[in-house]
């Protein structure tokens, strides 16, 4: 079968797909060891830009906060009554604990 290219020609006779296994497990660990450290710097890098390189005018900035940062309403029963729960909790809380029975026999305890 002849092809068009003499360089392609030339190319698929000194191919082997046994160079190619042979390299890749002679290499493979440095592969992706550049890898890891270009990913890590790209990494860096963008974390760099977004920090401390950023775009905006104040223009920008307060049409952000404009629209992304909107008040809460208070719900102010809801509010006080939970504060009246918690008050009561904390109250129940400061009390000592008086064990009326015996917690392994389940028997009344004798108050002396």
């Amino acid at each position: 079968m002849k092809l068009a290219s003499p360089q392609l020609e030339k190319f698929l006779e000194r191919f082997s797909f046994r160079h190619l296994t042979l390299a890749w497990y002679r290499y493979f660990k440095l592969f992706f060891t550049l890898l890891f450290f270009i990913i890590v710097a790209l990494g860096g890098y963008l974390w760099y830009v977004s920090l401390y390189i950023y775009s905006w005018d104040e223009a920008q900035k307060q049409a952000y906060m404009e629209k992304t940062f909107t008040e809460t309403n208070l719900k102010e029963k809801e509010f006080s009554r939970l504060l009246e729960i918690l008050k009561t909790q904390v109250t129940e809380h400061q009390n000592p604990l008086t064990i009326s029975r015996n917690l392994f026999t389940g028997e009344p305890t004798i108050n002396q």
